[in-house]
């Protein structure tokens, strides 16, 4: 008799249900001909699992099972005795294991390269959405097109830089430095932080390496600093009297070292949202909306919007996009 292969991603809660009941109507599966040591092999092809998955946050949480049928369809479920095996996603899930009775044995997380890329691939989104809500939160349609040639690919290459942890990977663009910078130096919080840190930025770019210099230490870092109270604007105006550091930022993209400092103020205040999304520290969101919209030019506001959303991500930004839309949703309290 003829059997067809096919493998499903599941709940940890779903194994046991599965131990428990005897049956399982999994939602994401995959039939497949061949060998499993084959299709691990083909990480692309086993991507497509994960498409009807919601966004996986521990990989400890979920399992492959891999099942042999007789039949082709599975509209009358899986059964306990068509499982051959249960593989973790990666090593994690492997260690922490499965708690049943009779005990079950794992395999090897033969599809972990399947699961990295749908990491990469979920990260990817998760920024591209960020995009979309800090779009909708300060009323703009047109974010993805306020940096020139930045496309939906550049992104995904933005963000897996952003995740390669081991440093593979070097950044080339000034756009890259920004995004992968981490400050090193004993900046002030603040503006007069956002416009040092953006001199590091430029610096790094301009060397084409990271490189911890203190801008603290620079004629126009004194500048910066010698300032009370600082405003963007003053700021911007003491960046502008030193020609050297405009011309080497204008070459990584024209208009940067305005837009740098805008992009690290603005995620700096985002990141400090109150819980639900209603407050930017002491003002309420809309309010501070309109603010930032009245006060900044937005040739420099929309990229700065632009490279927060990426930053931030889906995950940091939905509750301020609910704050925002609550009229609108009737679910909302």
């Amino acid at each position: 008799m003829v059997q067809y292969n096919h493998i499903a991603l599941v709940r940890r809660d779903e194994v046991i249900e599965l131990f428990k009941n005897g049956c399982l109507f999994p939602q994401s599966t995959i039939q497949f001909t061949g060998s499993l040591a084959a299709l691990a092999k083909k990480p692309k092809d086993v991507l497509k699992i994960f498409e009807k998955t919601p966004v996986i946050e521990y990989s400890i949480n979920y399992f492959m099972l891999y099942f042999r049928t007789e039949n082709k369809s599975l509209s009358k479920g899986l059964k306990y005795s068509d499982l051959i095996s249960i593989i973790p996603l990666d090593e994690d899930a492997e260690r922490m294991g499965l708690s049943l009775s009779p005990q079950v044995k794992l395999e090897r997380p033969i599809f972990q390269q399947a699961y990295l890329l749908y990491l990469q691939k979920s990260a990817i989104n998760n920024a591209i959405k960020g995009v979309e809500n800090i779009g909708v939160i300060f009323g703009y349609d047109d974010l993805q097109t306020s940096i020139k040639k930045v496309t939906k690919k550049i992104i995904g290459t933005w963000v897996n830089l952003i995740l390669d942890e081991e440093g593979k990977t070097s950044p080339k663009t000034i756009w890259e430095f920004l995004l992968t910078y981490v400050r090193s130096q004993t900046y002030p919080n603040g503006t007069a932080g956002a416009f040092l840190d953006t001199m590091s930025v430029v610096h790094n770019f301009t060397k084409g390496r990271d490189e911890m210099k203190d801008q603290k230490c620079t004629t126009t870092g004194r500048l910066i600093l010698e300032i009370s109270k600082p405003t963007y604007s003053q700021l911007t105006e003491c960046l502008a009297q030193s020609s050297n550091f405009t011309k080497a930022a204008d070459k990584g993209y024209k208009g940067f070292w305005k837009i740098a400092p805008m992009y690290f103020i603005l995620l700096d205040k985002l990141s400090t949202a109150s819980e639900d999304g209603t407050y930017i520290g002491n003002t309420p969101l809309n309010e501070f909306v309109a603010s930032v919209r009245t006060h900044y030019d937005e040739d420099i506001l929309k990229p700065a919007l632009f490279l927060v959303g990426i930053t931030l991500g889906q995950s940091s930004t939905y509750k301020m996009l609910y704050a925002i839309k609550k009229g609108e949703l009737p679910f909302l309290m």
